[in-house]
């Protein structure tokens, strides 16, 4: 039973990866990512860290990506209670 309920609450988990700015933003909630984030205790001393995979970006996301300063911030959650901000920070 324990299977089948942890497989149903993996399926409806969703995301939400912001890219840009106000001027320019990009909103990604489809694709395959796979992503990890630290959190320090001491956000003055040790910043909290991300890395997020996206899996089949275009070519034109990945060129915007290789600018620099690029903002994030990646959300997540499950479809009956929408999404929480995890991590926002700069590529």
């Amino acid at each position: 039973m324990a299977t089948s309920l942890g497989a149903a609450l993996q399926r409806s988990r969703v995301y939400e990866l912001v890219i840009g700015d106000d001027n320019r933003s990009i909103k990604i909630t489809s694709l395959n990512i796979k992503f990890s984030v630290t959190k320090s205790a001491d956000n003055k001393e040790n910043k909290n860290k991300a890395t997020v995979e996206i899996y089949n970006l275009s070519r034109d996301i990945r060129k915007y990506l290789e600018e620099s300063l690029v903002r994030v911030q990646l959300s997540v959650g499950y479809l009956d209670t929408g999404v929480t901000p995890l991590f926002a920070g700069e590529v």
